[in-house]
């Protein structure tokens, strides 16, 4: 058990310095995306200024002047003069294509201080809407290259196989069970971030009272008797115990015990014995019993051993020992009467 715990309290300091870990990393991801969006909020007010002053300006400022200067122009007024229209600006094949000509998406060699170095180029085209005429203003180039795959490649999480079921963590009245999965590679720069590494689910949900479960019928015992009718009985065992309140059958009971007849057949006078026992026979020879009933008990055992075989069939079968005891032995004493010995 204490090598256990030790295992589990390493592994949980190694789990609580990886968490430390990724939260130190990700407070200093989160502190670089504040510094980058105030950067990118800065950089894009500067270029909105810029195309404002481009359109409204440079562009429509400058064509209104001109069709007011021309307005009462016999040779070109407002009416004769058709300007380029073109739509916006689109990607010509929907690629990004690196130095060599293939078709990237990212490049982990980015960034770069040069920034034509990494990443790929992209054509990107225009259509023209309407065709100028010779007054009016002619269409821009309508194809141009953009840099593009200036990123670094994302790289998702990888999890490994959920590891089997826990022991639940209670026999009864509704425990919990795990399993878990480790990270097997973080995720970066914004590829699929990892799911759970551990499940729960309730277990052993029933109630902690429960009545015990039994064994199939044994084997049916011996019989009491060779012949002349006996009695055999076969029982069932407890497999499963109560728990709580639960309720089993006593052994006695017949859910547990069933009895029946056995070897009904008439005795014919040479039956035998031949099984594996230890037999002691106790021979009363006290004084009690006289002569003749000693005689009496003599042949009697005479007559049943000899129906118990040591050996049958190359087997060892009973074995038997034979002891008296009684009140010790008669002695005569110098008076001529006679006394009894002590046991």
């Amino acid at each position: 058990i204490n090598d256990a715990k030790t295992k589990h309290m390493e592994e949980l300091a190694s789990t609580v310095g990886s968490i430390n870990t990724d939260t130190e990393q990700m407070n200093e991801k989160d502190e670089q995306k504040r510094q980058l969006t105030h950067e990118f909020d800065k950089t894009c007010a500067v270029f909105r200024a810029k195309i404002t002053e481009i359109l409204f300006t440079k562009i429509c400022a400058v064509r209104k002047v001109r069709n007011e200067l021309l307005v009462n122009s016999k040779v070109t007024p407002p009416s004769n003069m058709s300007d380029c229209d073109f739509s916006d600006w689109a990607s010509k094949t929907g690629e990004c294509m690196n130095s060599a000509g293939q078709a990237i998406l990212c490049d982990d060699t980015c960034p770069r201080k040069d920034p034509y170095k990494c990443g790929g180029k992209e054509v990107m085209k225009r259509d023209v809407i309407v065709l100028p005429n010779a007054n009016g203003m002619k269409c821009p180039p309508l194809e141009r290259e953009k840099l593009c795959g200036q990123k670094k490649c994302p790289v998702d999480c990888v999890m490994s196989t959920w590891s089997g079921w826990s022991k639940c963590t209670k026999d009864c009245e509704s425990g919990v069970q795990s399993k878990t999965r480790s990270i097997l590679t973080k995720p970066r720069n914004g590829g699929k971030g990892c799911d759970a590494v551990q499940e729960s689910r309730a277990c052993h949900t029933g109630s902690c009272d429960r009545d015990c479960t039994l064994m199939n019928w044994g084997a049916w015992a011996p019989c009491s008797m060779a012949c002349g009718g006996g009695r055999t009985t076969r029982t069932r065992k407890v497999l499963v115990p109560i728990r709580g309140q639960g309720k089993c059958p006593k052994k006695e009971a017949g859910e547990r015990l069933d009895e029946k007849v056995c070897n009904n057949h008439d005795c014919v006078g040479d039956e035998v014995c031949i099984a594996q026992q230890d037999l002691i026979l106790m021979v009363d020879a006290s004084g009690s019993l006289k002569e003749d009933g000693f005689e009496i008990m003599r042949d009697f055992v005479l007559n049943l051993t000899q129906r118990y075989k040591p050996e049958y069939f190359g087997r060892n079968a009973v074995r038997i020992g034979v002891a008296l005891f009684g009140n010790g032995k008669l002695i005569t004493a110098p008076d001529g009467s006679t006394t009894v010995a002590p046991a």
